[in-house]
């Protein structure tokens, strides 16, 4: 079941890449932003399904006491301490909509909204009033032409 639920989410995401890939987008709006890591979350900008949506990200997070620190793209190990099982600890993940879909950003996801709603980031870390430092970057939103 698990397997066919990533195989799912895989076709979805080759699909919209090839939908990507094979139209032309203009900027609608861009923001920058700066997620601190003991704050764990943050709401960005509302978009209307179907819109391309790029978000960039770069910056250092401590997590914790013990665990070390990590880009965006997050370390291996500390799963327990996840909120989002399947990516690594401390990596910053993205989703639109209150029950979106959570997607791993690394350093930069390029992606169609498949429903409207915020914009949410987050790191990947139950216990997140214990870090330290922050990822920032930006998000741009683009209209079909």
């Amino acid at each position: 079941m698990y397997l066919r639920k990533v195989k799912n989410n895989l076709m979805k995401r080759i699909s919209l890449l090839l939908l990507i890939l094979l139209s032309s987008y203009t900027v609608y709006g861009q923001q920058e932003w700066e997620l601190k890591g003991n704050e764990g979350s943050m709401r960005l900008d509302y978009v209307d399904k179907g819109k391309r949506i790029i978000i960039e990200a770069s910056g250092k997070v401590v997590l914790g006491s013990f665990a070390g620190s990590t880009s965006p793209k997050g370390i291996g190990g500390f799963a327990k301490y996840n909120m989002v099982r399947g990516a690594k600890h401390g990596a910053l993940l993205c989703r639109v909509g209150p029950d979106g879909d959570w997607f791993v950003v690394n350093t930069k996801i390029d992606f169609i909204a498949e429903k409207e709603g915020y914009i949410r980031l987050m790191i990947n870390d139950a216990e997140f009033s214990n870090n330290r430092g922050s990822f920032k970057g930006t998000v741009q939103v683009m209209n079909r032409n």
